[in-house]
């Protein structure tokens, strides 16, 4: 109850915002646009956008509270939505990548959410707990990796183990962790191993659902 009263509220918050600064904000249709309106001062307008970005981070971060509660799929393509659009209306800022990283944190072993924090890393302005965030989920990662090779292999499919590779060679390169040949060997298999990896990744990619915004991550 307290979750959708706050969503409200920042509806409304948006609604005045669209009236006092000439900011129109349609958050149904994916629109966000300065209206042209003489009397307003340049300065006026970008407060007026910066707080509907920081208004739609808020209802982005209300739907992923909800998400945590209910495990309503809806609620995270809501949230996913609302940080989309906060991040439309000013990409310079990382804030809205570093919550879409959050709220990705636990889909394909973190791969989702290393591509949001890595743009949000990249911003003008990025968000001071993006790279602290990022070393968790590499860390996390990795000792997934090390239970997959401690005999547990048959518990993954081949594409999560393709995922998991993936991410703790992303380890490597971003802490710029020292390993061996022999350790750096376990990614890159060669001769007759390597046939199969290619061939099992292959079949994994093929049983990948396909399409858009709605496929299953």
């Amino acid at each position: 109850m307290f979750l959708q009263s706050a969503v409200g509220y920042y509806h409304g918050f948006l609604l005045r915002l669209q009236r006092e600064f000439g900011v129109d904000v349609n958050v149904d249709v994916s629109l966000c646009c300065v209206a042209s309106v003489d009397k307003q001062s340049f300065e006026r307008r970008t407060w007026g956008l910066a707080a509907v970005r920081k208004t739609l981070i808020c209802l982005g971060d209300l739907m992923r509270y909800s998400l945590d509660l209910s495990s309503n799929e809806q609620d995270f393509y809501l949230a996913e939505h609302y940080y989309l659009e906060a991040y439309a209306i000013d990409p310079t800022q990382g804030m809205a990548m570093n919550q879409l990283g959050t709220l990705a944190e636990q889909r394909n072993f973190g791969i989702d959410a290393l591509f949001y924090y890595l743009r949000g890393l990249l911003s003008k302005e990025s968000f001071e707990g993006t790279r602290g965030n990022i070393s968790f989920v590499l860390k996390r990662a990795k000792k997934t990796w090390e239970q997959l090779n401690s005999g547990d292999a048959d518990k993954f499919t081949c594409a999560d183990q393709f995922k998991l590779a993936f991410v703790t060679l992303m380890e490597i390169y971003f802490e710029d962790v020292q390993i061996s040949p022999q350790e750096f060997a376990v990614f890159c298999p060669n001769g007759r191993q390597e046939e199969q990896f290619i061939a099992s990744t292959q079949r994994c990619i093929a049983c990948q659902p396909t399409g858009g915004h709605g496929a299953t991550r």
